[in-house]
Parts: structure tokens; sequence; C-alpha cells
């Protein structure tokens, strides 16, 4: 997407400005409920672009929002400019609308005539064009936004390809990646650094993109993910889960997995607050279940808690009764599973 805006958009505005015999073609957007912006420009020689966006801004060149057919518009923007052809792009519903401007000198009516039929003549490719342009401009801007929403998140998320290549990691997971401990870069893809960490990695990986977009389900139809700690020092394991995507990958290019990191050395406790509040849990219990969940023993916790161990195994059961488990394995992996991906439909299977 951002490719063909660096590469393609540019030939096609110059070939477009040279087949009219124009001094310049620029492509503008006209929003709804917005000032008209240049998308790109071609050709500016001793053109001010600020004067030509202002044009559209303030209305000079008409309201472009609406416009549905070609005009020829008279004005003096220096530089020899003396008028301007706008070309509207067929609209898309949802979308802003697309304008083509190619400025000229001082044109007689043939001229004008001529430049009209070169339009004319490329309108097809024309609006076959800018709409894909404008679609995948609107998906590339949503990537973005998705990335940037990665990037927030404490939790390493990356996408895998067919062969097991990064096509993407967020900030978390590229950290991760860079300290080296319990995960390590390995060529474009990564490794434990545990050696049987990696093959366990390595089946887990597998037994997802082995099934091509279709994974294994338990009796009460839930999908099955597999669940692999990775060991580092002395420091609690990283948490890490692979999950299939929606579609099956058909391209070497498409992402096959993705896969979540969960380290424990973060700020576990923000992380496990939503799900505090989603299973009503008191301070106490939730306070307990974050000690649970770092490894905390029971008495360990009730020295933190400064309560008598058979209290907190009293705080423990009400956590069973309310998170529907019955051991405390079972609460850990419910736990875990929730915090990389809550959904009811997921099950974690150690490996």
């Amino acid at each position: 997407m951002q490719m063909a805006e660096k590469s393609e958009l540019p030939l096609v505005m110059r070939e477009i400005a040279e087949a009219m015999h124009a001094h310049a073609a620029i492509l503008t957007v006209h929003p709804d409920d917005g000032d008209a912006e240049i998308l790109h420009a071609d050709g500016f020689t001793g053109l001010d672009t600020e004067v030509v966006r202002a044009l559209f801004a303030d209305g000079s060149f008409g309201d472009n929002r609406h416009r549905t057919m070609h005009a020829w518009i008279e004005c003096d923007l220096g530089a020899d400019i003396r008028n301007v052809l706008l070309i509207p792009v067929e609209k898309i519903e949802g979308q802003s609308r697309l304008v083509i401007a190619t400025f000229f000198g001082a044109i007689d009516a043939e001229t004008r005539r001529t430049a009209e039929q070169v339009y004319l003549g490329r309108r097809p490719f024309a609006i076959g064009y800018f709409r894909l342009w404008q679609l995948d401009r609107v998906r590339a801007r949503r990537v973005d936004a998705l990335e940037t929403a990665l990037d927030l998140n404490d939790m390493g998320v990356l996408l895998l390809d067919r062969a097991g290549d990064i096509l993407f990691a967020n900030e978390a997971a590229r950290t991760m990646l860079d300290k080296g401990e319990g995960l390590r870069r390995h060529r474009n893809s990564f490794r434990g650094t545990d050696l049987s960490d990696s093959l366990r990695l390595q089946v887990a990986l597998d037994h997802v993109m082995n099934f091509t977009g279709t994974q294994p389900t338990r009796r009460n139809g839930s999908q099955t993910t597999p669940l692999v700690a990775l060991q580092r020092g002395d420091g609690a394991p990283l948490m890490l889960s692979v999950m299939p995507t929606n579609r099956a990958p058909t391209e070497p290019s498409d992402a096959a997995a993705i896969v979540f990191v969960i380290d424990p050395a973060i700020d576990i406790d923000r992380m496990i607050l939503p799900l505090c509040a989603l299973y009503r849990l008191t301070p106490v219990e939730c306070e307990l279940l974050q000690l649970m969940v770092k490894g905390t023993t029971i008495a360990a916790a009730s020295e933190v808690l400064r309560l008598k161990e058979q209290t907190v195994r009293g705080y423990l059961k009400q956590i069973f009764v309310k998170t529907g488990t019955n051991r405390q394995s079972e609460l850990m992996r419910l736990m875990l599973s929730s915090m990389i991906r809550t959904s009811r439909k997921v099950f974690a299977e150690t490996f």
C-alpha cells in the first residue's frame, strides 16, 4: 500500500500532466466536513502549493465535494498558470471525493478540447486506478492505526508467514527479542534461548500452521491453542501462545500464525485488574490473584497479605467459585490465556 503511493502514484500523475501538455497535475481530497488537502503534487515548478491548497479550501475552485463533471476554471496563479481543469474521480461510498487538477498556461478553445479528449480517453483507467488507490490508502491508514494500538500494548504480538518468518512485531515483542532472554532473534524469525524451549516452540508453531486455518476443537466447541513457557535465567518464564489466522494463507507472504507473548516482569498487576473486574473479585481476592499469577505460593502470599494460610485458602476457594475453576493450575491457565486473548472460544494447552 505504501509502496504504491511512493512509486506508482507519482508516475501516474506525471503521465497525466505530460499527456495533457499541462504544467502540473495534483491529486486532492475533499472531505464533506473539512478542508481540501493535496495528496500528491507533480511538476510544480514555481507554483506555490499552499496557495493552491487555500484556493481549494476557500471555495475559489467551487464546491468539489459534490462535483461529478469536469470543469475549467480561469485563474492567475503566477508561474504562467492561467487555466485549471478540475477532473473529479468517481466517488466511493463513505469516502471523500478525489479531484485531479491539471494546470495550464493561456490556452485557446482548441487546446482545451484536446486536453479534454485526452482525459476522456483515459477516464476508464483513471476511475479504476484512483478508486483502487483510495481503497488502498484507507486500508493502509487502518493498518497504521492498528500497529500503533499494538505498540501501546504491553503484550508482545508477532505475525508469522508460512515459513515462520516475522511479518510484524509490535514494540513489546521487539524489546523482548532485543533482550534475548527467553526469546531471541534467529535470522528472520525467533527461537527460545533454551534448546528444549526452542523445540517445544517449533512443535507449537507446526501444530498451528499445519491446520491451515482450521484449528482443532475440544468437546465443548472451544478452540485449542498452544501455550509455551520460555525459561530465562532466574526470572519468571515468558508465556507464549500461538494462534492461527482466520484465513488459511495462500501466498508465501500471507500471515499464517499469530504469536502472543507475556513478560511477567512487566506490570502484570495492571493486566490482571480488568480480569478482576470481569469476575467481580474483591480487592483482597484480586491482590491474591496477582500474587498467584506471579508464581507466589500460598505460604508466601499469606505473609504478603498478612493473613493466615487458612484464610488465604478460603479466599482462593472464593476465586475458584467466581471464575468457574476447581484447581490452582486451572485458574492460572485461565488467567494467562485470558491475558493472552480474552475469548471464551479459546483454550490454552501446554506444550
